[in-house]
């Protein structure tokens, strides 16, 4: 029952760049993408490595007179496909943004259809939940939120309040496509409280990169073995990081900032120990005890304590 004129679809970025780590039946694959649009969200070239393990593989798409030119290469050579397609045809994405572009702004929910990886339609349901944050590692950006479901795919959409202009992509699988340039890098914490409290905000906010960056991974990994863990490090951390995300809050990141600046004021205790600090100190979640050490520039927390 929603109508909309697509006249009204005004310029986007003519750039986007993607990266993202996904999980498949327990292989990890990464993946780093540039992408190419017209202004209407037409796809006109894409540019994508992927690596699973040690195998890697690039594919290449670009927009011809008659489609579309798709070549892969991976290890047993290249191979090439020709897609004939309508000077029109535009991914499913760009459909829910040219849509997310031109609905209402107030909340609401719509039931849709899109095409799925079988091109046959599939039911979607689209929520507009409206002003909202995107936050990821040092960045925290006001948005205008929406979130998508159709097939098994779960897709958060942050467009500029302002205008709706893109922002960013994120799906379930921890896929993230950002405004090129948008994101800023996360430097390392400062001092051994420093570790305390971005660990603290991060679960507050539910940031899975800035809690990971208050944690030396190899570190932690090592005094994992001497309590029996038999696991590689990259096991070890998955398994931490689930446990840590089931704790996890949705505070907007000045309320979190502020809840643990309240609580480090009642003040920390901290104990020199060789060449690390044991911290003691409070945090809206309660009493957090923890070893931290300056490694490379930066201070990170190498053993949890309960």
């Amino acid at each position: 029952g929603v109508t909309f004129d697509t006249a009204r679809v005004r310029p986007l970025m003519t750039q986007i760049r993607a990266t993202g780590i996904a999980t498949f039946d327990e292989t990890k694959m990464s993946q780093k993408t540039a992408a190419t649009l017209a202004q209407d969200l037409r796809l006109i070239r894409l540019d994508q490595t992927s690596s699973d393990g040690d195998v890697g593989t690039t594919t290449k798409v670009v927009r011809t007179a008659k489609g579309y030119q798709l070549t892969r290469t991976g290890p047993d050579g290249d191979k090439e496909q020709t897609i004939d397609t309508d000077a029109h045809t535009m991914g499913t994405l760009a459909s829910l943004l040219i849509f997310l572009r031109n609905c209402p702004l107030a909340p609401a929910t719509y039931d849709l259809y899109v095409y799925g990886v079988t091109k046959s339609a599939v039911a979607c349901t689209l929520n507009v939940t409206g002003p909202g944050v995107l936050a990821e590692g040092g960045t925290s950006v006001s948005a205008w939120v929406a979130h998508a479901e159709f097939n098994s795919a779960n897709i958060d959409f942050y467009l500029d309040p302002k205008d709706r202009g893109f922002i960013a992509i994120r799906d379930a699988a921890g896929f993230l496509m950002v405004k090129t340039g948008l994101l800023k890098p996360m430097k390392p914490p400062t001092s051994a409280i420093d570790a305390g409290a971005r660990m603290s905000v991060a679960i507050l906010v539910g940031d899975e990169s800035m809690l990971s960056s208050a944690f030396h991974w190899p570190s932690m990994w090592a005094n994992s073995k001497t309590k029996g863990f038999t696991g590689d490090e990259a096991t070890f951390k998955a398994l931490t990081m689930e446990q840590f995300k089931s704790t996890f809050k949705s505070l907007a990141r000045a309320q979190a900032s502020e809840l643990v600046a309240k609580k480090f004021a009642d003040g920390a205790k901290t104990e020199i120990i060789d060449d690390a600090t044991f911290v003691t100190l409070a945090s809206p979640m309660g009493t957090i005890i923890y070893t931290a050490k300056s490694i490379d520039g930066g201070w990170f927390i190498i053993r949890l304590a309960k």
